[in-house]
């Protein structure tokens, strides 16, 4: 069931939420940038670029 949605500017690869529930990290592993999402405020907090060829993913610890 969809409650929501919060638009990223690049096609989610992986979503995982954090412990508490607060965040949820969304990476777009080809442009190799991960995007934390503030859950209650349903906007992105912060979004960083990773290393050249790290693919991230965020179901796997960094």
């Amino acid at each position: 069931m969809l409650l929501d949605h919060v638009q990223i500017p690049f096609q989610p690869f992986s979503l995982t939420l954090s412990e508490d529930g607060k965040y949820a990290f969304a990476s777009a592993e080809v442009e190799e940038i991960v995007y934390i999402i503030n859950v209650k405020e349903r906007n992105i907090a912060y979004c960083f670029k990773t290393q050249l060829g790290s693919r991230p993913d965020p179901v796997y610890d960094f």
